[in-house]
């Protein structure tokens, strides 16, 4: 199961609603998913997991389960590239920046 090219990707179920973006695992899993082959995570703490055949969706602040697709290949074939979101400055009362990403900017900046 190669999710190296999912990375980045949400999924999409068909009402348009999105699960994502997907990125590898990262550090140890929450004791509620020991039982659980857990294969990717998003950015907020949420996990994509296999169950039986097919990949679902644990949402870290409810624990409920979503499933996502049958199989494997189901999921990916519903992974899709996200939509751009343009916000103007007055939309944008705060960002969250990675720590490790701000020392790169700073560091590339530096004549």
């Amino acid at each position: 199961m190669d999710l190296s090219s999912l990375k980045g990707k949400v999924f999409q179920l068909s009402s348009n609603e999105e699960f994502g973006p997907i990125r590898p695992l990262q550090g140890s899993l929450p004791e509620e998913l020991q039982n659980f082959k857990a294969v990717a995570e998003d950015s907020c703490g949420n996990y994509f997991v296999l169950v039986g055949e097919g990949v679902s969706f644990w949402d870290h602040e409810t624990t409920e389960i979503v499933n996502l697709a049958s199989s494997f290949n189901e999921f990916a074939t519903n992974c899709v590239e996200p939509e751009d979101i343009e916000l103007s400055q007055v939309q944008v009362e705060s960002a969250w920046i990675d720590p490790e990403f701000l020392k790169e900017l700073e560091a590339n900046e530096k004549p």
